[in-house]
């Protein structure tokens, strides 16, 4: 009784064995060549991690005024709406792209730049 285990242990680790070898060699065949090892077609781990995504700071700095233009159109527009924000206070906010707009409302530290939403935003978080 013992042997039939041990033979039925033995058949699955070779069915195992062989499928991961069909499935190496057709991913050699179909997937992108710096998403696998090339020797033996098992897939490269590192390809599907994902990477940091680094901006580059400008040096500029939020002033008090651009904080309270960017909080009214936030009232009067609405979160999302960045490009008209940007229009409708182009002496102020002109600087800055509607990227800028959004990430500094968004970014990590809102709550220190823009206090009065602060409270509010999980209801935007997604």
């Amino acid at each position: 009784m013992h042997d039939r285990g041990l033979q039925i242990q033995l058949k699955k680790e070779l069915v195992q064995q062989r499928r991961t070898l069909w499935a190496n060699s057709l991913r050699k065949v179909v997937t992108r060549a710096d998403a696998i090892d090339e020797f033996d077609g098992s897939l490269n781990q590192n390809f599907f991690r994902p990477t940091k995504i680094r901006f580059e700071s400008s040096g500029k700095k939020w002033g008090s005024e651009q904080r309270e233009k960017l909080l009214e159109g936030l009232e009067k527009l609405g979160v999302g709406e960045w490009a008209k924000m940007k229009e409708m206070f182009e002496r102020e906010l002109g600087e800055w792209s509607t990227l800028d707009l959004r990430g500094s409302f968004l970014s990590p530290c809102r709550a220190r730049v823009f206090p009065r939403v602060a409270p509010v935003l999980h209801v935007f978080e997604i």
